[in-house]
């Protein structure tokens, strides 16, 4: 994991989207905590990697209220959040309502942090995942395969950490259906922020690949 990435996973914020059975968190939360204990139907799962092998794994989640810092180089705000009995810092949690994820190993096309500059082309491959490409234009983000090309963010592609500018946090097969799922870094309105925004094959419309599901959001500190 770069020190950016890792930073970006340490600032508050908290979770929003379009409350389709999903919650995608990062390690802190600055909104509802109480809409985060309150869920008890589905399970919780976070994204580990250990010598370069991704693996989802079911987790239960402590939260460390506000004031209280687990390193003393942590930004005390918030609430930190901690998945309990696991040593290690996940890349992010997922919650769902439904059956789509499983322990295990996840194919990965990209783990590192990647901004699309404009007329950016990226062709996403994992072991048994069908291979797609993520392009940007003057009218945004697109993600094609051989049959479907699908327009995912209307964003003018800019500047890293401008007032717009896109991002390729991870992809990779989260739901293990064989088609690419995407974290995207969507800022589009201005504000020093960024939105993570969670993109799942497994929930896509027809004429789709994949669909926005859950998103975090956050500004720079």
């Amino acid at each position: 994991m770069t020190g950016f990435l890792f930073l970006m996973m340490l600032l508050a914020g908290f979770p929003r989207g379009d409350h389709s059975g999903y919650t995608f968190l990062l390690n802190y939360i600055d909104g509802d905590v109480n809409e985060i204990e309150g869920i008890s139907e589905g399970a919780w799962f976070a994204l580990f990697e250990t010598d370069s092998v991704s693996e989802l794994r079911t987790v239960e989640l402590l939260l460390t209220p506000e004031g209280t810092t687990v390193e003393e180089w942590e930004r005390p705000t918030g609430t930190y959040v901690e998945a309990l009995n696991e040593s290690e810092r996940p890349k992010f949690y997922i919650w769902s309502s439904k059956s789509v994820f499983t322990e295990g190993p996840v194919s990965i096309a990209l783990d590192d942090y990647e901004h699309l500059s404009p007329d950016t082309s990226i062709v996403l491959n994992a072991p048994g995942v069908q291979e797609t490409r993520l392009f940007t234009t003057e009218e945004g983000l697109f993600l094609s395969d051989h049959e479907i090309c699908q327009h995912i963010t209307e964003t003018h592609p800019g500047a890293l950490h401008g007032s717009n500018y896109i991002s390729v946090v991870w992809a990779g097969d989260l739901d293990r259906d064989g088609i690419i799922d995407l974290i995207i870094d969507d800022v589009d309105d201005g504000y020093n922020r960024y939105v993570w925004a969670l993109y799942l094959s497994s929930e896509a419309e027809p004429g789709s690949i994949v669909k926005m599901v859950a998103s975090f959001y956050d500004v720079y500190y």
